[in-house]
């Protein structure tokens, strides 16, 4: 089976020769450079041999794209530093005007996915990346570690973020309908507050899930593998979200509460999960390595079955990681495959 063969078997409940694995990284210095990103995208694929390729675009798309003032990354293993945030005060999300797709960076990647479809040709599943709504405005207000004012904005001032979040998911609406115009299979769809920890259901579901549906039922007829990513270790959402119009979820299924085989008793979607993708690589030694992500594959596949799973990380795997061992669990996962 090709890797849209076997993703595309399991979207239709039919058998599949063995499990999926896929793997991804942030590649921080040629994230914002077109014809070196699709190139390090596409060798990244073309070494392993995933069975989703998994776009992850430079993790302030959006603040960039709405004009934040951002310091890059120095070196391959430096996240950029947001120098200043788009949305510094309540007040200002009612100033937010849409940000173009037709140039800037939402373009740029427009344009450079486009390149990577062109190369696969259908051969594997290409999923961008996309932050919800909800997740593009903490970026743009405060991040990922400092969640606190956009959680105040959800409780004291929500007419303004309502104001704000209308015009970061129209943007992403039209950015979201280049991407299909371009021939992308579906999207991986982030969110980073489906979780207790920052917001309870009652706020998700006006501030986080309303925004969602929108944009995932926009393209759900124009895709077919659209995959939603729970970011975080924390108290996460599952049977809260379950029910979005998608094909498959994945999250940190070790360190968070949602065990795989809790999500398996609560849907009959893909899952993808199984590796602990903070550590899981550092293993030095290849062969303790091996064995390592085997027992996590075994463990995977019993608590899920291996009709509708994924092995993969429950986030981006670091990127000091020497890529040689991600080849790795492509191993494991094929000899296991061969063995039955």
């Amino acid at each position: 089976m090709t890797a849209t063969q076997r993703m595309k078997a399991m979207v239709n409940g039919q058998p599949v020769d063995r499990v999926g694995v896929s793997a991804w990284k942030h590649i921080y210095l040629e994230d914002r450079h077109p014809v070196d990103f699709v190139k390090r995208t596409c060798s990244f694929q073309q070494d392993n041999d995933w069975d989703f390729v998994k776009v992850s675009y430079n993790g302030y798309l959006m603040p960039e794209a709405f004009g934040a003032d951002i310091a890059w990354s120095p070196d391959s293993n430096t996240f950029p530093t947001m120098l200043k945030h788009n949305v510094n005060h309540p007040a200002e999300w009612a100033e937010l005007k849409p940000a173009s797709v037709t140039e800037g960076a939402l373009r740029r990647e427009i344009d450079a996915t486009a390149r990577m479809v062109e190369h696969f040709k259908g051969e594997v599943p290409i999923l961008p990346t996309i932050f919800s709504p909800l997740t593009a405005a903490q970026e743009m207000s405060c991040g990922w570690l400092n969640p606190w004012p956009l959680m105040a904005d959800m409780q004291y001032s929500p007419s303004e973020l309502h104001q704000g979040l209308e015009i970061i998911a129209e943007t992403t609406a039209r950015f979201m309908e280049e991407l299909v115009k371009v021939g992308v299979d579906g999207v991986f769809f982030a969110t980073q507050l489906a979780c207790y920890n920052r917001a309870t259901k009652e706020q998700y579901d006006e501030f986080g899930r309303k925004y969602d549906l929108k944009l995932l039922d926009a393209i759900q007829d124009k895709t077919w593998l659209n995959m939603v990513h729970i970011h975080g270790a924390e108290q996460l959402f599952f049977t809260e979200i379950e029910d979005y119009p998608v094909q498959a979820f994945n999250w940190e299924d070790i360190n968070s509460n949602i065990s795989l085989a809790y999500a398996r008793a609560h849907t009959d979607k893909i899952l993808c999960a199984g590796i602990e993708h903070v550590h899981d690589f550092y293993e030095p030694d290849r062969a303790v390595l091996k064995e390592k992500l085997r027992a996590r594959v075994q463990t995977a596949i019993a608590a899920a079955g291996k009709e509708k799973l994924v092995i993969g990380p429950g986030c981006v795997v670091p990127t000091d990681v020497p890529e040689y061992r991600l080849t790795v669990l492509k191993e494991v996962v094929e000899e296991m495959g061969a063995n039955g």
